[in-house]
């Protein structure tokens, strides 16, 4: 019996203790894991944002990443196909502490084409918790990291500035916070097991 109760509070402890950090590469498309959504919401072409943005049904889109390697990225504006310059919200079942994303773009001139990154970090009711923008020294393509970290996060809302033509984002990464991770299904076939086997011990006990 003690060691089945062990085993559930080792259990427990790793549903708790175990790596918190999700990474989202939009391979396969759209792929969003569960416990987030992701959606775009119209004006995305601007800085910081001060209230909580409200997304449009425009179904997401994909196009190649300019990360080396990178397979597909979210497409957030290409004139060429006809898609406005769109923000992107990320929304989170659970607290979140960090938050990243890169920001990628092919082509464009370092005088004209030379982005800002914006991420805006929102709690459950709304309210704005800050933010960050973020630029690298202008390649081709241009590749804009952009991290962020604050208790509490339940969206970041992604805008970009100073883009011309085409910009997408990839390598999202977000850091659930302890006590907010959401247990892997290995972790939750050990409570399982754990559970039954005190059943049984149980019953055997009754029996005896």
């Amino acid at each position: 019996m003690r060691s089945l109760l062990a085993l559930l509070a080792v259990a427990l402890t790793a549903a708790g203790a175990e790596a918190q950090t999700r990474r989202l590469e939009f391979d396969p498309f759209p792929g969003i894991p569960a416990g987030l959504d992701v959606r775009y919401f119209d004006g995305g072409l601007t800085g910081a944002l001060a209230a909580l943005p409200t997304t449009n049904a425009l179904a997401l889109r994909s196009t190649v990443s300019a990360i080396p390697g990178g397979g597909t990225a979210l497409l957030t504006r290409w004139e060429d196909e006809g898609l406005s310059a769109q923000g992107v919200l990320f929304s989170f079942n659970r607290n979140v502490g960090a938050f990243s994303l890169v920001g990628n773009d092919f082509g464009g001139d370092m005088v004209d084409d030379n982005e800002f990154v914006h991420l805006t970090a929102f709690d459950a009711l709304g309210n704005v918790l800050g933010s960050g923008s973020f630029q690298t020294p202008w390649a081709n393509p241009n590749i804009t990291p952009g991290a962020i970290e604050f208790a509490g996060i339940r969206h970041v809302a992604f805008t970009y500035t100073n883009e011309i033509a085409y910009y997408s984002i990839d390598d999202v990464e977000y850091t659930y916070e302890r006590g907010a991770v959401i247990p892997e299904p290995g972790t939750w076939m050990l409570l399982g097991t754990g559970l039954v086997g005190l059943a049984a011990v149980a019953r055997r006990r009754r029996a005896a």
